[in-house]
């Protein structure tokens, strides 16, 4: 099966191997989805709103990171840093957050998905009843 597949990709014709043909109303900036049998484009979102571009650590010592607060051991504080984009887990025993020098949206579970507002950089919060929830993202602005 990888012969044929290998035999596939170096017999492509010379216009279907052309980069002007291959990217002709693409543009930057976006995330691409596609086929994998026939390398189409399925669909496209902004890199911002996909989840490539923005790191995750188990440490929250840098003070420009935003973070996810443990509220529960052995859990871990998680520090999220970098470039606009969406980091999706899952982190067990959150109990708050901060932004950090970011401009952020946390999410979690709690009968389904529910997120915070977009906090500004500076902002520390925590939920009102006190309950720990599962993190499942963070979204950098």
């Amino acid at each position: 099966m990888a012969a044929v597949m290998m035999a596939g990709i170096f017999s492509a014709s010379a216009a279907q191997a052309s980069p002007a043909a291959d990217s002709a109303g693409l543009t930057g900036g976006m995330h691409y989805l596609i086929d994998p049998k026939t390398g189409a484009v399925v669909s496209a979102q902004p890199i911002g709103d996909f989840s490539t571009l923005i790191s995750n650590t188990p440490i929250c010592t840098n003070t420009s990171y935003a973070c996810y607060f443990s509220g529960s051991t052995p859990y871990a504080n998680q520090g999220f840093y970098g470039s606009a984009g969406t980091k999706t887990g899952s982190w067990p025993a959150r109990n708050g957050g901060k932004s950090g020098s970011y401009t952020v949206k946390f999410c979690w579970s709690d009968g389904g998905t529910v997120c915070s507002p977009i906090y500004p950089p500076g902002a520390v919060w925590s939920y009102a009843d006190g309950r720990l929830r599962t993190g499942t993202s963070v979204t950098i602005y």
